[in-house]
């Protein structure tokens, strides 16, 4: 019914799963903002003959799409969340997407434009990054203050859902490209030291505290004083764009 899979459990209770983007616009590829979603809302309540505000979340999924991006090069240098690594899919020689799964939500980055015309629901003007966060956690949703459906229209949601995104993109890690011929012999040993999986077990070694806070200060400026390309400056710089459309 309108990209909306309706049906009865066995408590009798009404159970709506699937997209309300998809419902309200046919597919998840534009721009929907909090009117769009409480338009949607109460097109479904319409069509179901009952208010569904008040009905209790169970998943919420949430994200932005981010244009104008070369998705292949971002999917091809996304590594990690906080040290663990992405699961990446790929299709041929692309890579459609990545995800990595939480205790309480599973991070996702995509190719949309490829996504949506291979389910042949929309075709996308330009290259699309669906970054999106999918959660059945309860607790995380309360502190998100979606409970019920009413809530996805809610400000206080939309001001907590694009803050919690761009915390969490900002905790993606990304193999950035540096010219190492910019960098001094110090600076290139300072980045190998920070970038060394064993670097962790030597700054935990009290004698070398001093040592690795000066290693860590250091490769911080060789990696900006080197860096061709930063993903994830221009990945928050889209997402800020994209999230001051949706008020």
């Amino acid at each position: 019914m309108g990209n909306l899979n309706l049906r009865r459990n066995a408590l009798g209770e009404y159970v709506g799963e699937n997209s309300l983007h998809r419902f309200g616009q046919g597919h998840n590829g534009g721009t929907f903002t909090r009117a769009d979603v409480a338009a949607a809302i109460q097109n479904l309540s319409d069509t179901l003959g009952f208010n569904v505000s008040c009905c209790k979340l169970t998943k919420v999924a949430f994200g932005s799409n981010l244009n104008g991006l070369d998705v292949q090069a971002t999917l091809q240098a996304l590594a990690d969340y906080k040290g663990k690594r992405f699961l990446k899919y790929e299709k041929g020689k692309s890579i459609t997407g990545a995800k990595r799964l939480l205790t309480e939500l599973e991070i996702k980055l995509y190719d949309k434009q490829r996504e949506l015309a291979e389910k042949r629901q929309a075709l996308l003007p330009s290259a699309t990054l669906r970054f999106e966060l999918t959660s059945r956690k309860l607790s995380y949703l309360r502190r998100l203050g979606a409970t019920t459906v009413a809530d996805l229209a809610s400000p206080e949601f939309f001001i907590a859902a694009g803050a919690e995104l761009e915390d969490r993109l900002g905790a993606c890690g990304f193999t950035e490209q540096l010219n190492g011929e910019l960098l001094s012999a110090d600076e290139i040993e300072a980045l190998a030291l920070v970038s060394s999986p064993l670097f962790a077990a030597y700054a935990a070694n009290r004698a070398n505290k001093d040592r690795a806070t000066r290693r860590r200060k250091l490769a911080a400026q060789a990696r900006e004083k080197a860096l061709l390309s930063n993903h994830k400056h221009v990945l928050l710089a889209r997402l800020k764009a994209a999230l001051s459309e949706l008020a």
